[in-house]
């Protein structure tokens, strides 16, 4: 009997030796932020990064010595905290204590399978979550308990937990706060913890130290889409911008090249003057042979008939449009000539 005592004792002793525990918060930027690491057989089986705050009510006798009023205290855990944990393969917990065990924190994680999808498309995978969340304080502690009404020592825990929800073999990471809600013994007072900045992972932990690949919370997740919106508008409204003053460049440079230029020789400019004093000439001799043709057209109206006026008339139209615009600069034409010629 005694020998085995001695052996299960001694393969206590061999399995507690195997187990590491360490705090790592002195490590930590942020002073605030706390960082725990718990190992077994040299290898890293449990890491957790995160601010914690409690918000923890407790009675106070009224000044009247016979009311009681409810008071709130905020707790936090120091860098000195002592931590102690447990690894499985489908149960794992963290225990973190400080203030000479006046305060105790532990957090219980489990891994189970899942079905994920629909439309006849299900498929099982496997995940962690957080299933109770538990604290364990004593208002006897002076220092955030402050004439605390009948102290002693309560156990607050959860209900039918399930929080952080990972696909196994990933670390949860979250900046947004996560907020839980405890039932305490102490006449059913809600102690409100609050969880941010966190980066967990009790399962699954490939590298010694190392968390493995990220799954971000929806909240990180829409805040980053918040901040990249203005973003991507701004750039959407840059681009738009760019391709107005391009098709408008575009525009302006079809529109010069479609006009008449002007010739930069000054020397053109006179013949460009005399063409259009002869094209006005050529303009005038029509107008002035067309007013002597209604004349004639009246006089002989008499003595011709109609067929004759209408072939003179067809006549000299042909025969003004043929005459050169250099013969119709001298003015020398004289329609009626033409007409008494007998042309037509």
């Amino acid at each position: 009997m005694e020998l085995l005592l001695l052996l299960v004792s001694l393969s206590a002793l061999c399995v507690s030796a195997e187990q590491e525990v360490e705090n790592l918060s002195g490590l930590s930027p942020n002073p605030d932020r706390d960082i725990f690491v718990v190992r077994e057989n040299g290898t890293t089986c449990l890491m957790a990064e995160f601010v914690v705050k409690f918000l923890i009510p407790y009675d106070v006798l009224a000044l009247n010595g016979i009311d009681l009023i409810t008071e709130q205290t905020s707790v936090s855990i120091p860098r000195g905290a002592q931590i102690a944990g447990r690894c499985g393969s489908s149960e794992s917990e963290l225990q973190i204590s400080w203030n000479n065990h006046a305060f105790t924190f532990r957090i219980f994680f489990s891994k189970e399978k899942r079905t994920l999808g629909s439309d006849g498309k299900a498929k099982e995978a496997e995940v962690w979550k957080i299933n109770k969340v538990q604290l364990v304080y004593n208002t006897s502690e002076a220092t955030h308990f402050i004439n605390a009404y009948n102290p002693g020592k309560h156990t607050a825990s959860t209900h039918h937990l399930s929080a952080l929800v990972t696909p196994a073999g990933r670390s949860f990471v979250c900046s947004a706060q996560q907020t839980f809600t405890l039932i305490s013994s102490d006449h059913q007072k809600g102690i409100t913890v609050s969880i941010y900045d966190i980066q967990i992972q009790p399962f699954d932990i490939k590298s010694d130290f190392v968390f493995s690949e990220p799954y971000k919370c929806i909240t990180d997740e829409r805040e980053q889409l918040e901040q990249m919106l203005p973003l991507v508008l701004g750039l959407i409204l840059g681009l738009i911008i760019v391709i107005t003053i391009s098709v408008y460049h575009f525009h302006l440079k079809l529109s010069a090249a479609q006009q008449p230029q002007l010739p930069r020789d000054r020397s053109l400019y006179k013949n460009i003057f005399r063409r259009s004093l002869r094209f006005e000439g050529f303009v005038f001799q029509l107008k002035k042979g067309k007013r002597r043709f209604r004349s004639i057209r009246i006089k002989r109206d008499t003595a011709l008939n109609g067929k004759s006026i209408r072939s003179g008339r067809r006549a000299v139209t042909s025969l003004a449009l043929k005459i050169s615009t250099n013969e119709l600069r001298s003015s020398a034409i004289d329609v009626w000539s033409l007409w008494r010629s007998g042309v037509y």
